[in-house]
Formats: structure tokens, sequence, C-alpha cells
């Protein structure tokens, strides 16, 4: 995408199409397990 569209850059500062930082969501209280679940499992990785 930078290679068709170099000014890019200049305006999301730097190589990167998204911020690699976090990510936040909701969820309702259904899904509670699965996510505490899949948290678990990351941390086996």
């Amino acid at each position: 995408m930078f290679k068709e569209f170099p000014q890019l850059k200049n305006k999301l500062g730097g190589d990167h199409l998204w911020n690699p930082s976090s990510f936040v969501a909701t969820v309702s209280e259904h899904t509670k397990g699965q996510i505490r679940k899949y948290i678990q499992d990351q941390k086996v990785k």
C-alpha cells in the first residue's frame, strides 16, 4: 500500500497501517468464560 500511496507514510506517521499496541471491546456476560479461556490459552503459548 505504501508503494502505491507513499504520501500515507507522512499522514500515518510511519510504516504501519494499524496501531500494534492494544484492542478493547465490550462483551456480554454470556461470553465471559470463553474470553477467560482464550486469555489463559494465550499464556500457555
